[in-house]
């Protein structure tokens, strides 16, 4: 009787003696599927016990239900600062909000207290996506992760898997319930990708403001303006206050005393958040008949800024002297008699009209000349009738004072300048500044949260939360969730399906004599279509052979020799790095594309870049596009979720080049196995299969990729407010702005990120040892050590050759009783494998099998 090196230990119970069999029938012991439920529930509520020693093959099930409580976490987290927010919004206090649903104010004051706000918020949303969204990645790797039997099961079909990888080619492989709940939780991510971020947002407000101008030595009983209407009217239009209320906070201390330079850098902003009605101060000499003037001559420019970009002002660089045109609050209207060589005497008001006309159809050089004197004169001056007549009658102001003198003029009245638009005003006094005066108002800048975007969150962390739960039901040991896993696997129990192929690759199971078939993608009971083409006929040196669990079916293998030395590139097939290419050739020439748009808009490259980084601007805010927030933000976060997808492709990609290199290190070190779960000398495996010195680097490149994108095109809320404090609609504006430094400096990033990877993909590899990469067949292959080789799973490994006169398993063994039938004419070839027992360097020209 043969040794049993696997005995089945079967338990058998003694018979019952007659005078029990009437309790084995009781009604109490017919299942019923409610209690079924019950004890099912009752069993993963006791999962939650996260202590202690987990099942032995089961210990992914702790790990889902420990992402279950983390995402519980997070679940309670947001509907709390759900309630919070709404109970704020939504108070007494905020009658505002009232009706509105899309966005609730929050907070209305200072901006820097608004933008620290929504920063620190951000940040928090940030940490809390980050780990909503791994949490979510690993359940989402427990469920696509194939089990032994998988692999089994596939092996024994010609079909391989992929492990500590995700594929479409395992979610084939997936049963109906797995792939809803993979689905589930992909599609529940999209959001938080999208819009999580965007639930809590700040909105700057600017504040217009009036502008004058004051002698130097005003007193304090001094009236700013004239006592008529028209000016009055144009004071309050212009500054939003009554003159005497401002002549009262002049000399109260309202007002703060400062250099023009000063006040002009001030006021020389885009958007003004925190100043109100600027006063310059100039000397008596140049008020003429009043107290104040007010700008003039800049072409409807109502600020600072604006005044400043139209050149209407000079004020050198390194000067603070500062000259600026300046006009009256009224004017008085004279109607003029003038005589005219065409028609004699005919009467202008103000000379407004054809005034011009007729003094360039007369042909009379100084009469032109004489009707743009005293056209000038009236609105520089605005005078009396007593000065204007006495400007009249002197003659070293005219070409032809005999006509002067004979010029009458009656006051009819007092208008603004905007009753006279059409006086020629290249006759305005240049006013040079000495000071300012500036005035410091409250700040309205806000904070915003929006109600849908938090309700969508909070539903998608439901939608995981219970999917988690589920998944955490699913009745599965014994997952390959990474390399590691899989090799302790084999090396405990070997896959008699790739017996003899010890150099296969995964190159050489898609295509070549050694390819296997795919399973179709399979959706539920839909079938899709077949991803493998056939293999090719069989190479001339073969030996028959089995190579399936199937005793009785004999299959060709192929023993072959050494690959020559790989890249690093090679590890990975060429769809996904064609897609990988694809997606970063996208985004880098999108963003080439939209840079040189956004310098197109400007007047150049230093134009573009002088905006500033991530500044609001009305030159590159895009316009009516939209006016409903919640498209707004998907339209500036949608470049978020290609960049994430950019991301989980390029890990998948380094992960796959990576775990070569960690492989190809068997071939020249011994070492651990690195697994999910480590027993014996085995060590914990890396996150996501990369080491923390690639890893570290590719999450601070994407988290500031992520970043730069967010600052190169975001969501802009301005609210405008008048003079008088009331919010200016037409002036308020609600966007999406561009910044075309951040777009810049995003495209090189992107262009260094593409860069690294390419120069990772060419780097050699240091042996000769086939690439398996993810293929669970080649990671079998690889794995059929020699017998009597046990535990070896739990033992530092190496591969390479197994030495002659080691015990190799072509000789008879309960396993593999047909082995004695393919011995004869193998002991020419030589034999690789991971095993714990010390290998030589394989050879170049010898055969393996």
């Amino acid at each position: 009787m043969g040794v049993d090196s696997d005995p089945v230990h079967v338990t058998v119970e003694a018979p019952r003696p007659p005078s029990a069999w009437r309790e084995q029938f009781r009604y109490s012991s017919i299942p019923d599927e409610t209690q079924g439920r019950k004890a099912r529930w009752a069993d993963l509520l006791s999962r939650f016990k996260l202590l202690g020693k987990a099942k032995e093959g089961s210990e992914w099930i702790r790990g889902a239900l420990i992402c279950t409580w983390i995402t519980g976490t997070i679940l309670a987290i947001n509907i709390v600062m759900l309630l919070v927010a709404t109970i704020i919004a939504y108070s007494g206090q905020w009658k505002t909000n009232r009706g509105q649903f899309q966005m609730a104010e929050l907070y209305s004051g200072q901006c820097s207290r608004s933008s620290h706000w929504a920063t620190g918020l951000h940040v928090v949303i940030n940490v809390l996506s980050t780990i909503l969204l791994g949490a979510s990645n690993y359940v989402m790797q427990c469920l696509g992760a194939p089990s032994r039997t998988d692999l089994d099961r596939a092996h024994a079909k010609s079909r391989w898997l992929d492990v500590g990888t995700f594929s479409f080619r395992n979610f084939a492989v997936m049963d109906r319930r797995r792939k809803i709940l993979w689905l589930l939780l992909l599609v529940s991510s999209t959001p938080i990708h999208m819009i999580y971020n965007s639930v809590i947002f700040s909105s700057i407000s600017t504040l217009e403001y009036g502008i004058f101008m004051i002698p130097d030595d005003l007193s304090p009983t001094e009236t700013l303006i004239g006592n008529d209407t028209a000016s009055r009217d144009s004071f309050l239009s212009e500054v939003g206050s009554e003159a005497d209320v401002v002549r009262t906070q002049i000399f109260n201390g309202t007002f703060v005393n400062t250099t023009a330079k000063d006040c002009t850098t001030k006021y020389n902003v885009e958007y003004n958040t925190q100043y109100g009605t600027l006063i310059y101060v100039a000397g008596r000499q140049h008020f003429h008949n009043t107290s104040s003037l007010q700008l003039g001559g800049y072409e409807n420019h109502e600020s600072v800024y604006e005044i400043m970009q139209g050149s209407g002002a000079n004020l050198p660089p390194n000067a603070s002297n500062l000259t600026l045109t300046s006009e009256y609050w009224s004017y008085r209207v004279w109607n003029y008699s003038v005589p005219n060589y065409l028609y004699g005497n005919v009467s202008y008001i103000n000379l407004v009209g054809p005034a011009y006309e007729d003094m360039v159809l007369s042909g009379n050089a100084s009469l032109s000349d004489d009707l743009y004197t005293l056209s000038e004169y009236n609105y520089a001056y605005n005078p009396s009738y007593e000065a204007l007549r006495a400007y009249l009658d002197t003659p070293s102001h005219w070409k032809n004072s005999s006509w002067a003198a004979a010029v009458t003029f009656e006051l009819i009245g007092i208008g603004s300048m905007s009753d006279f638009s059409s006086i020629d005003q290249t006759g305005a006094r240049e006013v040079p500044v000495s000071h300012c005066l500036i005035k410091e108002e409250e700040q309205r800048c806000q904070l915003f949260f929006s109600p849908p975007i938090a309700i969508v969150v909070i539903v998608c962390n439901i939608i995981k939360v219970i999917c988690m739960l589920l998944t955490a039901r699913v009745k599965r040991t014994d997952l390959m969730l990474r390399v590691g896993d899989a090799l302790a696997s084999f090396l405990t129990r070997p896959d008699p399906t790739t017996r003899g192929r010890c150099l296969l690759s995964r190159s050489q199971m898609t295509r070549g004599p050694q390819a296997w078939t795919l399973p179709g993608i399979v959706l539920g009971s839909w079938k899709g279509y077949t991803l493998q083409r056939r293999a090719a006929s069989p190479p001339s040196h073969s030996l028959d052979n089995l190579s399936s669990t199937d005793a009785t079916k004999v299959t060709k293998v192929y023993p072959s020799i050494l690959p020559p030395r790989k890249r690093w590139y090679q590890a990975v097939s060429w769809r996904r790095w064609a897609l990988v290419l694809f997606f970063f050739l996208a985004c880098i020439v999108t963003a080439i594309w939209l840079t040189t748009y956004a310098i197109s808009q400007t007047e150049g490259f230093s134009t573009a870049m002088s905006l500033g980084f991530a500044q609001t601007s009305a030159t590159t805010m895009i316009k009516y596009i939209s006016s409903n927030m919640i498209a707004l933000v998907l339209l500036a976060n949608t470049p978020q979720i290609i960049l994430s997808i950019l991301y989980f492709l390029s890990n998948s990609l380094l992960t796959c080049m990576l775990v070569a290199e960690e492989w190809d290190q068997y071939a020249r070190h011994r070492r651990p196995l690195r697994v999910s779960w480590p027993r014996g000398q085995q060590q914990s495996s890396y996150y996501l299969s990369l080491r923390y010195r690639y890893s570290v680097p590719l999450m601070i490149l994407s988290a500031t990729l992520h970043w730069l994108l967010s600052q190169s095109i975001f969501f802009v809320n301005i609210k405008a407010y008048d003079v008088y404090g009331d919010e200016d609609e037409g002036n308020s504006s609600r966007g999406c702005c561009y910044s075309p430094m951040a777009m810049f400096i995003t495209m090189w990033v992107g262009i260094l990120a593409l860069g690294l990877l390419v120069s990772l993909g060419a780097r050699r590899f240091k042996s000769h040892m086939p690439l398996a990469t993810h293929c669970s067949a080649a990671i079998s292959a690889a794995c059929h050590p020699p017998e009597g080789d046990e535990g070896a799973a739990g033992k530092p490994v190496m591969w390479g050759e197994i030495p002659r006169g080691a015990e190799t398993q072509v000789t008879t063994t309960p396993e593999y009783p047909w082995a004695e039938e393919v011995t004869d004419g193998v002991e020419q070839y030589g034999h690789c494998s991971f095993t714990s027992w010390n290998v030589v360097t394989p050879s170049l020209v010898k055969l393996y099998y």
